[in-house]
């Protein structure tokens, strides 16, 4: 699968999947989707999100040695993350368990078409 991130509002996100795809292409490429509108809610309104973000943050130099969320080791270590736990209920560490149970929450409010 693939997403088109190039809208800076995230007002016209495209998630392409193939023929093989499955559910886990979805949720993959979710994760993504969901990293990127924290990304952008933290920078806008700060908060909560900034906080869930900083904790992100905190676990993915850890884990793949940057905090920068544009790069694609971040975003695909996070969109890994993401797709386990919901596939599986299984989050990496104790402290992104919240994150990513809200995550979960907000995926499943996403307006779905397909073409």
């Amino acid at each position: 699968g693939s997403i088109d991130l190039s809208d800076p509002e995230l007002r016209n996100v495209v998630i392409r999947l193939s023929e093989a795809a499955d559910r886990s292409s979805f949720l993959h490429e979710s994760g993504h989707l969901w990293l990127a509108q924290l990304d952008k809610d933290a920078r806008v309104d700060g908060g909560e999100f900034a906080a869930d973000l900083e904790t992100i943050k905190a676990h993915m130099r850890e884990a793949v040695g940057t905090d920068d969320v544009f790069s694609s080791e971040f975003q695909e270590q996070w969109a890994s993350w993401t797709e386990n736990y919901f596939m599986r209920g299984i989050s990496p560490t104790k402290a992104l368990r919240c994150r990513l149970k809200s995550s979960r929450s907000w995926i499943g409010c996403l307006p779905l078409r397909s073409n």
